[in-house]
């Protein structure tokens, strides 16, 4: 997990370096197919911090006032289980970075993912140099990732009330 937040890091730090750097055997004919390897890698990023921030914000702080409307919890046990939620979330942001990629790494092309760009991206999601099990464990890991926010969700919701 390590290596996501590192390589997320990088390509924050200075994208067009870091494509420049992916994509050193690629030799793009032009500035099109440096730009567009610029534009997945940035849809990539994306679309992993959206996840995460789903999943470490969104779900946590929404949950528990779902609960004060479906179960008639109270305003403070509301706001303990947000709190709770948000601590939860913090040991799980790991599973939303790695469902963020990996949604990322389902939206983008075929033609992206077997050049030399997109096969560290492979590397990095399961180790596989196959599309169609790279495709596979891409799935599996944004259903895992979605899988434990609707669990964290439920939980919230669901939960014993703790202050009456």
């Amino acid at each position: 997990m390590f290596e996501i937040v590192h390589y997320l890091y990088e390509l924050i730090r200075d994208t067009k370096t870091f494509v420049d750097e992916a994509s050193g055997s690629l030799q793009p004919r032009g500035a099109d197919d440096l730009a567009a390897l610029h534009r997945i890698y940035k849809r990539i990023f994306w679309i992993a911090a959206t996840v995460t921030v789903v999943g470490f914000v969104v779900v946590p702080c929404s949950a528990p006032w779902l609960a004060v409307w479906l179960h008639d919890i109270t305003a403070s046990d509301a706001l303990f289980r947000m709190f709770l939620g948000m601590i939860l979330s913090l040991g799980l942001v790991w599973f939303y970075l790695f469902a963020g990629a990996a949604l990322g790494c389902l939206t983008a092309p075929s033609s992206f993912l077997c050049g030399p760009a997109g096969r560290k991206w492979m590397k990095l999601l399961g180790g596989t140099r196959n599309l169609p099990t790279h495709r596979v464990v891409c799935v599996l890991g944004a259903l895992l990732g979605f899988g434990i926010m609707a669990g964290v969700a439920v939980l919230l919701i669901y939960m014993h009330p703790t202050i009456t």
